[in-house]
């Protein structure tokens, strides 16, 4: 941040020396002559006016006497002028201590009397100054003031220069005499300090932040001292957000006669020719006038631009601006009309991609794209980057290419040290057949130079070069870990079971190294079916087929070559009845992947287990004494001693609560037992993200899977007992103080709750996690889910009318009181819809009751919440009763119908159907 303010100051600087050049005015100083001053900014920018105000003023050219400089501030207006004491200098900077404001006369001097110029003179005749640089304040807080704000808004991924208008906007210090700059908002979201382009007293400009949700926000504007500032008109976010990811080719000539075409891609960019938006929220009264998209590089725009899709366009990259690497920024601007308000409003959305373009001064380094093995089965998977180590061999012959730009006839190829053959010369496009392998098509296609591979010692990846040649020397163009070599000698460590029936339909399970291509497996001379093959290459699982009674090879086949496994298997006839007497543990998480074992009194032939009515693919028929000992370890014991073996599986994800685990053989033998899925609660959302210092704020939390109660009754019992299974579901806030939160109640999409309202004392003030732990042990956790805040306001409910109503809601209420700001009203932990507000009062509709209904009703707290996250709880509850059968009520007249708000004044209703 300092470092691009200072280099703003030095661009303003380099104008004002040219703008000197231009006048013909002399530039360079003699040794002795003391360049003009120049101010960049004045921290803080307020004090009061009673002086003895630390400032710092930030320039050039200030020398470093203190003698040599004097400090002024004047008021133009008024023709003040006050002189202020110089404590350090250097030549970047200036301490002083402020001087009293005191008027020069008796008269009625207003607020802007006190705004000040900030003048600094070097060595008595090099002067500059800094309009309205300075503020004396009388008030004890700033009061800001936001006025207006460009543009109208911008897209929900942030990013958008806006700047606001107002005034009162103040510049703090902190002890190590750094600036502290306001605090702004767009809604809850705030602004990085990173962020923060300018701050004077009556403007600042910032970079909008990201906004997913989309749609009205106010900006609000906190000063250093907590006085704050609202925007009345709402800042709009778009949905979807124009977006840039990459830009092709990323390299260009500078200063050449023809400039190249690039092609920028992203997202959401819409179609500026045929007034097409991507405006997925936009209002019904907003009618779109026009759409102008804009590219830059660096500080040039881009020409020629061509709409491709929505995720594409072209354009012409510029050939002028600075060697090295520059930004690409994406601008579109939106222009609308409001047909409700008639005002015309500008939508700007900012995508910047930092150094992705970069102008060399010589157009010859290659670029090296991709790397294509032709192989069939390597297309098929979309593993077109790898090969085998012995290279290109007669029995291996498929085409390999490397793909890119600025390939000539006279060049090299390297994959790693080895040197490539060259197959004919560099050609434009992908060959026939290789279409649908490449999707970089258009006015961008790339060359493809055909290659023989070299073979390699080791297996990895290596980095791809390519070596243009001629007279002005060589130039390189590289792909880092641009190919794979592939030890594609598949070897095999186990596969089980060795034997299984006849008539096929055994789950066979392989382990070993290198089987991640492995597209088929014969077993004898038959093909297994079902193949599945792990990610790593470490294992895969298959199906038998039928086959007659014997000893088969097992064959298996990859891009590469064969493995034979020469009598590694048996068909035969052996069958066993089906008696599993305990499932250990009996319960697993519901996103799956963890291991239980079904205790089995006799081997399983061909089982299949399902949880529900989903199959388990991970299933392993071995003695209890092979178990693993660190999985051994998490069991702790087995239910049934007597069953000698095991089948180990992974469970598959399930819905959470109690299922049967379905398990069968090839005879057809069926058995069922009783599995539970243990709750696995998400959190997607917490809001709001911040509660009063005092508690007693209502939190609404999104997700799913929240499980209140749990209870457990024999034969449904969990065996062993998960952890955290306390029957009931608890919420806990930990930070810089652990509270339970035992107040909530559970919702379609989550559920809310309150913090505990502390009758004195406050909670500390920070970042807080949440953890919910489900009634079966289940827990989710949102690490600084909520941040604890001193909220100013002070809300208080002094009493409300009616105080019962029917458990159907709708009952009109008004709630009395003061300081109500913007407030949200809640019967328990219902949120009422709020009809009007003002400071003192709330008239609302009840919201319905939810809960279990009883006879002789339900009383309900009453909570008021303001913005600011402050709470008041009301001393009395509202009760909700059942409705009067036949009872009709009737107001005829109010009398009196005005009253003061501060006097206790009786009011007469007269009417029918009230009840006491």
């Amino acid at each position: 941040m300092k470092a691009r303010r200072l280099l703003a100051s030095l661009m303003i600087f380099l104008q004002l020396v040219l703008t000197i050049l231009g006048s013909g005015l002399p530039v360079l100083a003699q040794e002795d002559e003391q360049p003009y001053p120049f101010i960049h900014e004045v921290y803080p920018n307020y004090g009061p006016v009673t002086g003895n105000t630390t400032v710092i003023i930030t320039g050039l050219h200030f020398g470093s006497a203190s003698e040599d400089v004097e400090v002024e501030f004047y008021n133009r207006d008024h023709e003040i002028t006050i002189r202020q004491k110089v404590e350090k200098v250097t030549n970047n900077t200036i301490e002083i201590t402020t001087n009293p404001w005191m008027a020069p006369g008796p008269g009625d001097y207003g607020d802007d009397a006190r705004i000040m110029d900030v003048v600094v003179i070097v060595k008595g005749d090099k002067k500059v100054t800094k309009e309205n640089a300075f503020t004396y304040v009388v008030e004890e807080l700033s009061e800001p003031v936001i006025e207006d704000f460009t543009p109208d808004g911008g897209g929900a991924g942030g990013g958008t220069w806006v700047t606001i208008e107002g005034r009162n906007f103040i510049i703090d210090r902190n002890e190590e005499g750094e600036p502290i700059y306001p605090d702004i908002y767009f809604g809850n979201a705030k602004v990085d300090v990173s962020d923060i382009e300018s701050v004077t007293l009556t403007e600042i400009v910032v970079k909008s932040p990201p906004h997913w949700g989309g749609g009205f926000v106010k900006i609000r504007v906190e000063n250093p001292d907590k006085a704050r500032a609202i925007s009345e008109k709402e800042f709009f976010y778009k949905t979807p957000s124009a977006a840039i990811q990459r830009i092709s080719p990323s390299t260009g000539p500078r200063l050449a006669e023809d400039p190249i075409w690039v092609r920028i891609e992203g997202g959401n960019i819409p179609d500026w020719r045929t007034m097409t938006p991507l405006f997925d929220n936009k209002p019904e009264n907003w009618e779109i006038e026009s759409i102008n998209v804009q590219a830059y590089i660096g500080d040039a725009e881009l020409k020629d631009l061509t709409w491709e899709n929505y995720d594409s366009i072209l354009g012409k990259a510029p050939t002028d601006g600075p060697q090295g690497r520059l930004p690409v920024t994406l601008r579109v601007l939106t222009i609308v009309k409001d047909n409700e308000s008639g005002k015309t409003l500008r939508i700007v959305e900012e995508a910047v991609l930092p150094d992705a373009f970069t102008l060399v001064d010589y157009w010859d380094e290659p670029q090296v794209l991709a790397v294509m093995n032709t192989n069939e089965k390597l297309l098929e998977l979309g593993r077109t980057n790898e090969g085998p180590l012995e290279g290109t061999t007669p029995d291996r012959p498929e085409p390999i290419y490397v793909i890119g730009y600025n390939f000539s006839e006279n060049m090299e190829v390297y994959f790693g040290e080895n040197q490539a053959q060259l197959v004919g010369t560099p050609t434009i496009g992908p060959p026939p057949g290789l279409e649908g392998h490449w999707d970089d098509e258009g006015t961008l296609l790339p060359q493809w130079q055909r290659v023989i591979l070299p073979p390699a010692e080791i297996p990895g990846p290596v980095t791809v070069r390519v070596v243009r040649k001629d007279e002005t020397g060589d130039a390189a163009g590289y792909l880092p870990r641009g190919f794979i070599y592939r030890d594609t000698d598949m070897s095999v460590a186990q596969l089980f079971p060795k034997s299984g029936p006849a008539s096929g339909g055994q789950r066979v399970t392989i382990t070993g190294a290198n089987l991640d291509l492995v597209t088929a497996i014969i077993f004898g001379s038959q093909p297994g079916t079902n193949l599945e093959v792990a990610a790593d290459g470490t294992h895969l699982t298959v199906v038998t087929d039928r086959h007659e009674l014997g000893v088969v090879d097992v064959t298996l086949i990859d891009p590469f070559g064969t493995l034979v496994l020469e009598n590694a298997y048996e068909y035969v006839m052996d069958e066993f009845d089906l008696k599993i007497e305990a499932v250990t543990p009996n319960w697993a998480k519901r996103t799956g992947g963890d291991v239980v074992y079904l205790e089995s009194v006799s081997p399983i032939n061909g089982p299949r287990v399902f949880f529900g009515d989903t199959e388990a693919h991970q299933v392993e028929l071995m003695m209890k004494d092979e178990v693993p000992e660190q999985e051994m370890e998490k069991i702790g014991y087995w239910q049934k001693e007597e069953a000698e073996y095991v089948l180990r599986v992974v469970v598959p994800p399930g819905e959470t609560g109690w299922t049967q685990v379905r398990v069968t053989n090839l005879k057809g033998d069926v058995q069922t037992l009783p599995f539970y899925y243990l709750s696995q609660p998400e959190i997607s959302a917490v809001e709001p993200a911040y509660a009063s210092v005092r508690g007693g704020n209502i939190i609404g939390v999104q997700g799913r899977d929240f499980l209140g109660e749990f209870k457990q009754e024999d034969p449904l019992t969990l065996n062993p007992q998960p952890d955290g299974a306390a029957g009931e579901l608890t919420i806990k806030l930990s930070g810089p103080r652990d509270i339970t939160c035992q107040e909530w109640e559970l919702r379609d999409d989550g559920l809310v709750f309150r913090i505990p309202a502390l009758e004195s004392g406050e909670y500390p003030e920070g970042r807080y996690t949440l953890t919910i732990t489900n009634a079966d042990g289940g827990q989710a956790v949102r690490a600084d889910a909520i941040t604890f805040i001193w909220a100013p306001s002070r809300p208080e409910i002094k009493g409300f009318v009616p105080d019962k109503g029917t458990y159907q809601g709708g009952t009109s209420v008004v709630v009395s009181g003061q300081n109500f700001d913007n407030p949200r009203l809640y019967f328990g932990l219902e949120e009422a819809a709020i009809d009007e507000h003002g400071l003192l009062t709330i008239r609302a509709k009840t919201p319905p009751y939810s809960g279990e209904r009883k006879k002789e009703g339900i009383e309900v707290r009453v909570t008021v919440i303001n913005e600011d996250g402050a709470v008041a709880i009301a001393d009395d509850f509202f009760t909700y009763t059942f409705p009067e059968p036949g009872l009709s009520v009737r107001i005829r007249s109010v009398f009196p119908d005005l009253v003061l708000a501060y006097n206790e004044n009786p009011v007469i209703i007269e009417g029918q159907g009230f009840q006491p």
